[in-house]
């Protein structure tokens, strides 16, 4: 750890600690939580766009049980695009890790007066103790993988180290909380996608193989987060030439992320034939109706993969070595696409023909009919 993240845990420790003095301590007797006397619920998901992705089911599972409440999403910035207009929520707001604009946010959400919080965030992170703290006065705070922090909630669903479950499957044990039965909820639960958003997909859709209905149309994601979690350039190229080459039927639809557009642009520019390169600016509702039509997606441990697998459509991830990572972020519900690198922090080891065997056997798959 850098010095300056040793600075900053060691304040954040200090303030925590201070904070603790007056902050209320979790009651039991609250649980479980009588979801037909709810109103209004508030729920933290201030992370990234996966996180987002793996909630939905949770949130679908509680709008089923409790169709009358009123739901409130305190997303992040950099997971708010995919949510904005979602009808799931009653109003979306955000938290931006600005000072002043984030007090006048939890401020709007205390006179929300919800009356219970969801910290659904799977570990003690300081930032969501601190707003399940502050943005709901009174209500009942739950949440998910806590350790020091657990006390201050009512109901925590803790860890079991001895089964490291998939982040959907943890998520929606906060339904024991509501004495609901978990095993019963819907895992699938995709992006909402407005009709202007699904048509537009439609029409770019709808230029890459014309009239040809008889094809394999496959996503390639460029974007891995990183570097180190991403193909380089010659990789991908290579990787794709010998898609091309081996599979007559397949069509590549580029994809990346806005800062590695030039990625795709360079990989287009190279490879003229059965390969398609959306215009730059999609926003990511539109590229999840895209990928909602896909035959299947290629691409690293991102986010793009729980979007994928949302709406089931086939995915290869490309993963790094750790257990951990893979045990609660592998593409759910597949019990084969994955590609494994030999080490915990990156993709540069993994060969071209492991991927290129993986495609083979998992497209075979697919063909013949068999379940994922």
């Amino acid at each position: 750890m850098s010095p300056v993240k040793r600075l900053e845990s060691a304040v954040r420790n200090v303030v925590l600690a201070l904070f603790a003095l007056v902050w209320r301590r979790g009651d039991s007797a609250k649980i479980p939580v009588d979801g037909s006397k709810l109103k209004k619920i508030l729920i933290l998901r201030p992370d990234k766009l996966g996180d987002m992705v793996i909630t939905f089911p949770l949130i679908d599972a509680l709008r089923r049980h409790y169709p009358h409440l009123k739901i409130y999403l305190l997303a992040s910035e950099r997971n708010y695009p995919l949510v904005k207009a979602d009808p799931r929520f009653e109003k979306v707001y955000i938290y931006r890790k600005r000072l002043f604009r984030d007090i006048r946010v939890v401020q709007e959400l205390r006179r929300e007066a919800c009356d219970l919080v969801i910290d659904a965030v799977r570990n003690d992170s300081a930032t969501t103790l601190f707003l399940a703290q502050l943005a709901v006065k009174k209500g009942t705070r739950i949440g998910l993988g806590k350790v020091e922090h657990a006390r201050f909630y009512d109901y925590n669903h803790p860890e079991n180290p001895l089964q490291q479950e998939h982040n959907i499957d943890f998520t929606l044990k906060l339904l024991k909380s509501f004495q609901s039965d978990e095993e019963q909820a819907e895992r699938y639960a995709s992006p909402f996608i407005d009709n202007t958003s699904r048509s537009r997909a439609e029409k770019l859709l709808g230029q890459v193989a014309g009239s040809n209905d008889k094809f394999w149309l496959i996503g390639y994601n460029a974007s891995g987060g990183r570097p180190a979690r991403r193909l380089t350039y010659e990789s991908s190229l290579t990787l794709l030439q010998s898609l091309i080459s081996e599979h007559s039927d397949l069509h590549i639809l580029l994809l990346a992320a806005p800062n590695d557009y030039q990625i795709c642009q360079r990989l287009s520019a190279q490879l003229h034939q059965r390969v398609y390169l959306p215009p730059p600016g999609l926003n990511i509702v539109e590229v999840s109706a895209l990928i909602s039509r896909l035959s299947l997606l290629l691409s690293p441990d991102t986010s793009l993969i729980h979007i994928a697998r949302s709406f089931r459509v086939p995915v290869i991830g490309l993963y790094t070595a750790s257990a951990r990572n893979y045990e609660h972020w592998h593409p759910y519900g597949q019990r084969d696409g994955v590609v494994l690198s030999r080490n915990e922090y990156d993709i540069h080891d993994i060969s071209l023909p492991e991927i290129l065997e993986m495609f083979r056997r998992l497209r075979l798959s697919l063909l013949r009919g068999a379940s994922l």
